[in-house]
C-alpha cells in the first residue's frame, strides 16, 4: 500500500506504525511518500492507524510482497539463478537499492541482487546521491521506462533538500 501526504512524511513514525502491525517499508520513494509491504490482511488492518494520523493509503496492485520478508524463499531461488549468469560490467553508474548509493564493487552488485527482493528500496536515498554528485534538477535524469515513476520522486526529494539543506543545494546549484 502507498502511504503519503500533502508535505513530508514522517518516515520513522510509518516505520513504527509498521513494526507493531508486522508490516514493512518496503519503498522509500520520496519524502512525501513510502510503500508498506505485508499480507493483505495487515495491510487492510493498518489503513485506519495511517488515515487517523493524516496519511493518506491506497492499495497498489502487484503481485507479492516484495521486497519485504514475505518474498525470502523466492530471494533464495534467486540466489541460486544468479550463480549461473554470466553478468558483463556496467559501462554506466549503477546505484544500488539495497545501499542508496553508488556501486563501487561489482561484485557485490551481483552478490547482494537477491537481497533486493527482501530489503526497502531506497530510491529516496539514492536521488539524494545524484543530487551531491551534482545534478540538482529533474530535467537532468532520464527514466528508461513507459511510464515516468520513479522522475516525479527525483523533484520532490530535490524540494525536501532545499529545505533541510538551503545552503549546500545552494553551494551545489552554484557547480
Amino acid at each position: 500500500a502507498v502511504i503519503c501526504r500533502e508535505g513530508f512524511l514522517e518516515q520513522e513514525e510509518i516505520a513504527e506504525i509498521c513494526l507493531k502491525l508486522n508490516l514493512v517499508i518496503a519503498n522509500k520513494n520520496s519524502p512525501n511518500q513510502v510503500v508498506v509491504s505485508g499480507l493483505v490482511k495487515d495491510l487492510e488492518n493498518a489503513r485506519p492507524f495511517f488515515e487517523k494520523i493524516g496519511y493518506i493509503v491506497y492499495p497498489l496492485k502487484v503481485g507479492g510482497a516484495f521486497h519485504s520478508p514475505l518474498m525470502n524463499g523466492a530471494a533464495r531461488d534467486l540466489k541460486e539463478v544468479v550463480k549461473t549468469i554470466v553478468f558483463k560490467h556496467p559501462k554506466i553508474p549503477i546505484f544500488s537499492n539495497l545501499t542508496g548509493s553508488l556501486v563501487t564493487d561489482y561484485n557485490i552488485l551481483v552478490k547482494k541482487a537477491p537481497d533486493q527482493m527482501v530489503s526497502t528500496v531506497l530510491w529516496q536515498n539514492i536521488c539524494v546521491e545524484i543530487i551531491e554528485s551534482g545534478i540538482i534538477g529533474s530535467e537532468d535524469v532520464i527514466e528508461a521506462a513507459e511510464r515516468k515513476i520513479l522522475t516525479p520522486f527525483f523533484g520532490q526529494t530535490i524540494e525536501w533538500y532545499k529545505k533541510m539543506y538551503p545552503e549546500k543545494f545552494a553551494d551545489l546549484a552554484r557547480g
